[in-house]
Parts: C-alpha cells; sequence; structure tokens
C-alpha cells in the first residue's frame, strides 16, 4: 500500500481490478467506486487489451491504478493518453494529473513549469469546482514553502479567494479561512491583516496553552511579525511547559527571537537553558554555536 486508505477491488483469485487511494465525501467514494465496478476486468488485461485497441476508459483506469501505487509518472502518462483520447472531452483529467505531479514531488524533483501548467490546467478547465481551485491553492502553499519559493502561490491564494467569494458551503469557507494568513502575506502584504488571521485559527483556550502559545510566537519570528509581543507569548509557554523536550523547544524560540531582536548574549543564555533541558538534542548545540559567533560571521 502507498497510503491510507488505499481501496482494492480484486475479483474472487485476488487478481486487481482497481486500486484507488484517499478520503473524500461519500460522493466521491461512491464515483470512485462506480468507476471501478463499471468494468471488472482485471487490470493485467486492462493493459493487454490497451496495447492493442487504446480508449480513454482503459487509460483513465491505468492511470489510477498507478497512481494509488505511487507510480505517479506513469499516471500521468496514462492521464494525458486519456485527455488525448477522450474526443469529446467528456471527461476532466486535470485535477488528477495535477495531484500525481503533486505527490511526485515529495519523493522526486518536478520541474516549477510542470506543476505550475498542471495546475493552470485545472484553473483553465469548464468542469473545475470551486473546491478544485481552493484544492490547488493548498497544496501550491503547501509545495511553494517546501522549496522556499513563495511567489509560486500567489496566483492560486488569489485564484481560491476568487472562486470562493461568496460561497455558502461551509468547508469552502473553512479552507478559505484557513488560507487567509497566506493570502494577506503574500498576496496584499499585509503583516499586521495576517497576524489577525493567524490568530482567528487558534483554538479556545490557547493563551494558556503552551504549544499554542509557541506556535504562535514562532510563527511571528518566521514572517518578522511583531517581535515584541511574540517574545512576551513564548516565554509564558516557557513558563507553562512542563520540563524537557517542550520547554526545551519553546526556549529555542525565545533564543531566536532575542537574536532577531539583536541581543545575541540573551539569545546564547536562552539556548544554554535548552540544551540544559534536552542534553542529548545536537540541535541546540549547533544554535549555540551559532549564537557565540561574531555577527559579521552569520551573515
Amino acid at each position: 500500500m502507498r497510503a491510507y486508505p488505499t481501496f482494492v477491488l480484486t475479483d474472487r483469485r485476488g487478481a486487481t481490478i482497481d486500486r484507488w487511494m484517499g478520503y473524500g465525501r461519500a460522493a466521491e467514494f461512491i464515483k470512485s467506486l462506480r468507476e471501478a465496478t463499471a468494468d471488472l476486468t482485471t487490470i493485467d488485461r486492462t493493459r493487454a487489451r490497451f496495447a492493442t485497441a487504446p480508449t480513454a476508459r482503459d487509460a483513465a483506469k491505468l492511470g489510477r491504478v498507478q497512481a494509488a501505487s505511487g507510480q505517479y509518472a506513469a499516471a500521468v502518462r496514462s492521464y494525458r493518453q486519456a485527455e488525448r483520447l477522450d474526443t469529446d472531452g467528456a471527461t476532466d483529467y486535470s485535477v488528477r494529473i495535477f495531484d500525481c505531479l503533486m505527490s511526485a514531488s515529495y519523493d522526486s524533483t518536478v520541474a516549477d513549469d510542470d506543476l505550475k501548467a498542471a495546475a493552470d490546467a485545472v484553473l483553465a478547465s469548464k468542469q473545475r469546482r470551486t473546491s478544485d481551485v481552493i484544492g490547488v491553492a493548498m497544496q501550491m502553499r503547501s509545495y511553494a514553502k517546501r522549496q522556499s519559493k513563495t511567489d509560486l502561490m500567489v496566483p492560486y491564494l488569489q485564484a481560491a479567494f476568487e472562486a470562493s467569494d461568496g460561497s455558502a458551503e461551509a468547508e469552502v469557507q473553512n479552507a478559505r479561512r484557513s488560507l487567509l494568513v497566506d493570502h494577506a502575506l503574500y498576496v496584499l502584504g499585509d503583516k499586521e491583516r495576517a497576524l489577525a488571521a493567524r490568530r482567528d485559527l487558534l483554538p479556545e483556550g490557547w493563551a494558556e496553552d503552551a504549544d499554542q502559545l509557541n506556535s504562535l510566537a514562532w510563527w511571528c519570528f518566521e514572517n518578522n511579525v511583531n517581535l515584541e509581543e511574540a517574545e512576551t507569548l513564548a516565554r509564558k509557554g516557557v513558563d507553562l511547559a512542563p520540563p524537557g523536550r517542550e520547554k526545551a523547544a519553546i526556549l529555542d524560540t525565545v533564543a531566536e527571537i532575542r537574536n532577531a531582536r539583536g541581543d545575541r548574549k540573551e539569545a546564547v543564555a536562552f539556548t544554554e537553558q535548552a540544551i540544559e533541558q534536552e542534553p542529548k538534542n545536537d540541535y541546540y548545540r549547533k544554535q549555540l554555536e551559532r549564537f557565540q559567533k561574531p555577527q559579521e560571521e552569520t551573515k
């Protein structure tokens, strides 16, 4: 199995007929099940049949099974074959192709241009749904942050906000809310608005939760927003955290913020406290070395 949940439809001998994966609404599962049961030919026979008499349906089935088996490049080729063979354009494969390329990006290199082209194809599709546009935005956001190329997410965040504007669907509005922080940061360039949106995502009781305090403080540090208050939040988190790993992590946050605010001496002191809390963690020793270096050596 490549991921959970993975669904496998077999004949009575155990030969695979179809395979697909992923959580989704009941309607989506029923749709996948109907696709799988529409043709009970085993995948081996489907592959042989496709080699002599290719059809869009068989290409799509091969793509579905390949994607669920982690063979993303092969799945993309199969879906593109399905696109070419589907002369009526009855089925849209753009979301499936995009999802395969995005999944492949976690294990291997995928060209930014290829991923952007696949994302743009979803946005251009006449069959796209608002949830498809939001899904692309969320995945491109994740990819852009993993690659430290935040500009890659901007057009898709914009598209998601335009597509979801005025939607009454609860799931759409929840997704829009989760994108609001990065929309404010990277599209609007409004850090104060981004901070307000980030606060809005915090659960009830967060102000007395060491992990939540640290999470917000670290976000502020990463985005250079409201560092004075971020330090106050992190220091409170240190007081609330139990001894050991959790307290060490929050002490590290305070150290980073003190360093960002120009006080390397205190950054060193807080890192030394982190080492005391978790002495076997080499990360904090490397942090200590970093903060102990002269300022010009770290530029």
